[in-house]
């Protein structure tokens, strides 16, 4: 684990599979449910950001709506999701399920260092009856936001998957395959929850969190 110029903690780069089960997004909330009775302000940080990228469809100058960006591309009219729900339709092995969270004006209108979106692209796979989801993250502050980046995933291949079903006339049915995670790095910021408020050092949560998600890990048999 590195140290950046900025104190943060960093593994570069980094790759995961999840496989699918069943009852994958009850453990996410019961994980989160966790998180927060011992780390309160950290959730609540985390849901806040989350809603703002992942719920709000108007960006602010701190972050960029994700959301806004998947259904309405530049603002556009052009929905990716219904385009990819589409061409799966026609196409279910198409290779070209593709969707764009960055815009190469990011860099040149950078309000701020991290303006530029965290999850840059995605794409949905069919293979062997399984819709795959792979995500390419450019960077994951993995303490803070990991759980709803996850979250929010997830929750869109499956509706993707029952979506697709619905157009198909096929007896059998599309499976909800892994979700593959690419991450630039991952950071473990040395502070936390920044904001007008303050801040929360890193040696104050980073331990407790590490136990936390292990221990719920083993328990569950999850990720």
């Amino acid at each position: 684990m590195k140290t950046g110029h900025d104190g943060a903690w960093q593994i570069a780069p980094f790759q995961c599979s999840i496989p699918y089960q069943e009852r994958c997004l009850q453990q996410v909330e019961a994980l989160k449910d966790r998180l927060r009775r011992q780390f309160p302000a950290l959730i609540e940080f985390g849901e806040n950001r989350a809603k703002k990228a992942y719920r709000s469809t108007a960006g602010t100058i701190t972050k960029p709506s994700y959301i806004s960006r998947i259904i309405n591309f530049d603002g556009k009219g052009l929905n990716q999701l219904e385009s990819i729900r589409t061409v799966a339709g026609r196409e279910p092995s198409s290779g070209g399920l593709v969707f764009s969270v960055f815009t190469p004006s990011d860099l040149a209108d950078r309000k701020r260092p991290g303006y530029v979106p965290c999850l840059v692209a995605g794409s949905l796979m069919l293979h062997e009856g399984e819709l795959q989801l792979n995500a390419f993250f450019r960077s994951q502050s993995v303490v803070e936001f990991g759980i709803f980046d996850l979250e929010f995933l997830r929750t869109l291949q499956m509706e993707t998957v029952a979506l697709l079903n619905c157009q198909r006339t096929s007896k059998n049915p599309i499976e909800v395959g892994s979700l593959n995670l690419q991450f630039g790095r991952i950071i473990v910021q040395r502070r936390l929850m920044r904001n007008r408020q303050g801040f929360a050092r890193r040696e104050e949560i980073l331990d407790d969190w590490i136990r936390l998600v292990e221990d719920f890990c083993l328990e569950t048999e999850y990720l």
